[in-house]
């Protein structure tokens, strides 16, 4: 539980500015500019979204896609107004809210407007040590919730991926628990199928909540493995913000 605690602290530590992409090193869509042009250079660099300047500042952001037939590049503008913008110092968990809705933040620092983030940028390492340490804490907290609850012959059925080195500790007689020896996957299916759900209201939501974190945890884990592609980054954006809260409210 103390390590739950300490991740709300730690998590404060990433903020979106580690996130940003410069505007002093962005590739811009031309207000002026035929939509196709932008479309085939955009595509061609391979991004999906991209700030737009009338030649004296920028006015807001365009969706690549949004580019191919479109009549001008201002039919497929988000103008400024109407973009999801947040300070360079806010938390990467907040940030992700704003990225999961909208597909396109704006970053403001002391000198304006400073930066971007897209999906693409949840492969940088904040991102990545963001989601780290909110799944561990969440594995952590589940293996204490069932290690207590669940009686150990049940957890020991359960084993599967560790189950040569869980026979081999209790062969050797060392002190262990067998939810130690649990993945996240067999963690959670436990879980699911003692009474601890029903006793602490849990909902559909959370459910689905868990089954993110089981699908984006080896990703997370494995540094060389990208978080974006194969994988719905805004869709992960969108929802890892409200895991961590609702967890909390379903097991205080």
């Amino acid at each position: 539980m103390e390590f739950a605690h300490l991740k709300l602290n730690l998590v404060r530590v990433f903020q979106a500015v580690q996130l940003s992409t410069s505007l002093a090193d962005a590739v811009y869509a031309e207000l002026a500019a035929k939509p196709a042009d932008s479309y085939a250079r955009l595509k061609d660099l391979r991004f999906d979204q991209a700030p737009v300047t009338d030649g004296h500042g920028v006015i807001g952001w365009v969706a690549t896609e949004d580019l191919r037939k479109a009549s001008s590049v201002e039919a497929a503008l988000q103008p400024m107004h109407r973009a999801a913008i947040v300070s360079a110092e806010t938390p990467i968990e907040d940030l992700l809210e704003q990225l999961g809705q909208h597909g396109f933040v704006f970053v403001v620092g002391d000198q304006g407007v400073t930066g971007f983030v897209t999906p693409s940028d949840l492969d940088r390492h904040a991102a990545r040590s963001h989601f780290y340490l909110l799944i561990a804490a969440i594995e952590m907290l589940l293996a204490g919730l069932v290690g207590a609850a669940v009686r150990p012959a049940i957890i020991e059925k359960a084993i599967r991926g560790e189950a040569k080195r869980w026979k081999a500790a209790k062969e050797a007689n060392v002190e262990t628990y067998p939810v130690e020896y649990l993945y996240l996957r067999e963690l959670v299916g436990v879980f699911e199928a003692s009474a601890l759900p029903r006793a602490n209201e849990w909902s559909a939501e959370l459910s689905a909540s868990l089954s993110a974190v089981v699908k984006l945890r080896n990703r997370v884990m494995h540094p060389t493995k990208s978080l974006v592609v194969g994988n719905d980054a805004r869709g992960a954006a969108r929802r890892f913000p409200r895991v961590w809260p609702s967890w909390r409210c379903g097991h205080r």
